[in-house]
């Protein structure tokens, strides 16, 4: 993403500090306040015209949202306001975004505590001041859905500003328990919360997204990856909120995602997940990546724990499809492709802009049905034909031709048999393979199972065998008529 050109231009970084993981870990979790630092950087480059109102507005504003947080947020943040490190100022000013800039990287001393960041990109223009505020969660390393505010240029903004961050500040929680697909969370300053009423608690139905985080490490590594295990395809929703601890359901395209993996010196952790807009791009490609792109997969949607969904398409030549909310964003998205079920998805429609899921190439197995359908289609019209055939052979006999019988039972003896159609399989079978261990699992399966429908599928070779008596029958018949006639 660019940023893009504006007459005056300011960027404010906000960070939310936290101490180590190592001290999150510990009983003083539901007591730990935010530690909010304040980075203020202004771009000189800013045209003429409007220089004074930004420069106006710039100066002190990082002080003054210190002293709006402080009195709207305390006592669960404590607030410190500097000035932007120079290395990333210049790089907000020559036009590189936050979440790509070097910077971040050489910043890893100054970032190592750090819980949260969020920059704030002022733009001044035709007598409106625009924010758009990035929210960036760096034990996660994730940035989410910017956030846009537009305000007049006269008055101070700092009321405002604060006032955002309040909002779409995403809460951090710990999972305390973990049972079937139910949980219990533990919010972040949560006593802090409940005994001054400052700050508010996520209510019913918000949603968090876990992962796990290790023990003793910092949030960012040098190489700025955080050093954390996300869980992917799994949504925790808030059932109800109760203070402190928060009752929430387990949604989960991975079965017991939670509780299949063994945390060991790893705590387990959940950042809340917000939509942003009203819906999402969903794209599906196989592993590596890039992989291979898998258009016309059918796609559906449901709601948690229902049964029956929503057929929403199939994915486009790119291997994409929108998604709407539709006003329920947490839905259980299914990719289909043929008869077969590939994945169940939770998903947040509208969180993130795009996602990919990536997924097995299931075109092997597809071709196997082909096969195999096309392998039924021919038993089908084998069994009508061989039965008018039989019949035929027996207008024939009773016409007193057994000589004809005998030649449609000859046609009935070499044509395709129910063996053949067995040997067909096999052979197909050992040139249907695929890398992946579960395609080639499921075409086994098809093949194996097809070949039992071929055994227990009645076939004619007993009315074949009889047609043959019946003829050696008629010909002795037929031959005794004609020596009793020569007398």
């Amino acid at each position: 993403m660019r940023w893009l050109r504006c007459s005056s231009l300011s960027v404010i970084l906000i960070a939310i500090a936290l101490p180590m993981v190592a001290s999150v870990y510990g009983d003083e979790w539901l007591e730990m306040p935010y530690r909010v630092g304040v980075w203020l950087a202004e771009d000189p480059g800013a045209s003429v015209v409007h220089a004074g109102e930004g420069r106006k507005q710039f100066i002190g504003l990082d002080q003054r949202i210190q002293g709006e947080l402080l009195r709207m947020a305390t006592p669960i943040m404590s607030v410190q306001a500097t000035r932007c490190p120079e290395s990333f100022a210049h790089d907000l000013r020559a036009g590189i975004a936050p979440y790509t800039s070097p910077s971040l990287g050489s910043n890893s001393e100054v970032l190592r505590d750090l819980d949260k960041l969020m920059v704030i990109l002022q733009r001044v223009k035709s007598g409106r001041t625009s924010y758009t505020i990035w929210q960036f969660t760096s034990v996660t390393g994730s940035w989410e859905e910017p956030v846009n505010v537009e305000l007049a240029v006269d008055g101070r903004h700092e009321t405002d500003i604060a006032l955002w961050i309040t909002r779409i500040f995403l809460h951090t929680v710990r999972l305390a328990r973990i049972r079937d697909d139910s949980a219990i969370l533990q919010c972040r300053s949560g006593l802090l919360i409940e005994e001054s009423g400052v700050g508010s608690f996520p209510g019913e139905n918000a949603m968090f997204e876990p992962f796990y985080a290790r023990a003793g490490k910092a949030p960012l590594d040098a190489a700025q990856l955080p050093d954390v295990d996300r869980i992917p395809w799994t949504v925790l929703r808030v059932k109800e909120g109760s203070r402190v601890l928060l009752p929430c359901e387990v949604v989960s395209g991975l079965g017991n995602a939670l509780r299949n993996r063994t945390p060991g010196r790893n705590a387990r952790y959940a950042v809340e997940s917000r939509p942003r807009r009203t819906s999402t791009i969903l794209r599906l490609e196989t592993l590596p990546s890039p992989g291979k792109a898998l258009a016309a997969y059918g796609v559906w949607s449901r709601q948690p724990g229902e049964k029956t969904g929503e057929f929403l398409g199939r994915t486009d030549f790119q291997a994409e499809i929108e998604i709407e909310s539709g006003g329920t964003p947490l839905q259980v998205i299914l990719v289909q492709n043929g008869n077969q079920v590939l994945a169940r998805l939770p998903m947040i429609i509208g969180a993130r802009q795009r996602v990919t899921a990536y997924l097995p190439d299931d075109d092997p197995r597809m071709q196997v049905e082909g096969i195999i359908r096309g392998v039924q289609e021919r038993i089908i019209d084998a069994t009508a034909r061989r039965k008018v055939m039989l019949a035929r052979a027996r207008v024939q006999l009773l016409r007193g031709n057994p000589e004809g019988a005998e030649q449609i039972w000859g046609k009935l003896r070499d044509g395709v048999s129910r063996d053949d159609f067995v040997r067909e399989l096999v052979e197909r079978q050992r040139s249907s393979t695929s890398p992946n261990k579960a395609v080639q699992a499921r075409i086994d399966q098809l093949f194996s199972r097809t070949r039992q429908l071929i055994q227990q599928q009645p076939w004619d070779d007993a009315e074949v065998a009889k047609l043959q008596q019946e003829i050696a029958q008629a010909r002795a018949s037929k031959g005794q008529n004609a020596k009793d006639g020569g007398r």
